[in-house]
């Protein structure tokens, strides 16, 4: 593992240490410990505990409850809750409250893939706290896990992707001020919009890449997938072309910190670049070329599987490419992928960078 991914994993570790030491329930360590052994990721388990801290603020300001003290409360203090009370918390979580720009709170409904996950953490948990013989009743079957109805897949068209690569090559407008930052950093988006659209990883993926992870020779990166595996993904001669001239005539020049040596992309800061960094990016671009509302890092994933599954009309090359154990995108395990269909995967996304004639 990377010092990066270490880092990410140590900082979720302490997140995850903090949440327990200070709001939620004493006895939820067990279930954490239980989840950590099961090899569940950091980054899920810290997930879980904002799902479970949700549920637990909302128990604790409810009545019945409100005089007992949940976080040092006995775990039998849930065999107090009735189907009603599941019912109820679910029924609060249909909807959040966000503040706009003068600090004004305004209510929006939660998104079915949000109401799920929170419920299936929820479920999660109270079949662990039967299972251990911590609580007697087993009111799991409540916790009603709502459908996550399927949306259409955006992408871009290969014309969306011309505009986008022109548009970051594109200096036309801007002030000397704004040319010269640019041109500090051109080649650097370049590449990421290229390997973000050449490779379908994620934007996540990508932020964690150093420069050890590609072989050039083989025309392939080491990635980081989710949960900490290794993943050999083979990209096209338009991402090699892109990543070399960033990293010859551009990288050094951004002066990466003692910190960030080893890292692939590199901020204006001189630091290893984050996600909201590559998200603000490319919106910036995607504004400027007209397509807001059809460009974001995970559409360039999509842009890549379905361009992908049109050349070869192959659904599983298109769950191994994307690093799915299936072919239901939504699904969240992932299978290992031949060599041979990485090396398919890699001769096709280069159609995606040609203009039809």
């Amino acid at each position: 593992m990377s010092d990066f991914h270490e880092q990410v994993q140590i900082k979720n570790e302490e997140l995850l240490s903090q949440m327990l030491d200070d709001s939620l329930p004493e006895f939820s360590r067990r279930y954490f410990s239980y989840m950590k052994n099961k090899g569940m990721s950091s980054r899920t388990l810290v997930q879980y505990a904002y799902d479970l801290n949700i549920f637990f603020t909302y128990l604790q300001q409810s009545s019945g409850f409100k005089d007992i003290n949940l976080k040092t409360a006995s775990p039998s203090v849930l065999d107090r809750l009735s189907i009603e009370d599941l019912q109820e918390f679910q029924e609060s979580i249909r909807y959040h409250y966000v503040s706009d720009a003068n600090g004004n709170k305004k209510k929006k409904l939660t998104s079915d893939a949000t109401r799920a996950r929170r419920a299936s953490s929820l479920r999660s948990f109270y079949k662990y706290m039967v299972k251990s013989r911590a609580i007697q009743n087993d009111m799991s079957e409540f916790i009603d896990i709502p459908s996550v109805s399927d949306h259409p897949i955006v992408t871009l068209d290969k014309t969306d992707v011309q505009r986008v690569l022109a548009t970051v090559k594109d200096t036309e407008g801007m002030k000397q001020n704004e040319k010269t930052k640019h041109e500090k950093v051109m080649k650097r988006d370049y590449a990421i919009v290229v390997t973000l659209l050449g490779t379908g990883i994620r934007v996540s993926e990508l932020v964690g890449l150093n420069l050890s992870d590609i072989d050039f020779y083989q025309a392939s990166l080491n990635v980081t997938r989710k949960g900490g595996d290794i993943d050999e993904v083979y990209f096209a001669d338009e991402v090699e072309d892109a990543l070399l001239d960033y990293i010859n005539n551009e990288r050094d020049n951004l002066e990466p910190s003692e910190d960030a040596k080893e890292a692939l992309f590199i901020s204006l800061k001189h630091k290893r670049l984050c996600v909201r960094s590559v998200e603000l990016m490319v919106k910036k671009y995607a504004k400027k070329a007209g397509i807001a509302d059809k460009i974001t890092p995970h559409k360039m994933r999509s842009t890549y599987g379905s361009n992908l599954y049109d050349e070869t009309n192959d659904i599983y090359l298109v769950a191994d490419a994307l690093h799915h154990s299936s072919v239901e995108v939504t699904r969240r395990h992932y299978a290992k992928m031949s060599r041979d269909h990485k090396r398919l995967a890699q001769k096709h996304s280069s159609s995606l960078f040609k203009t039809d004639k």
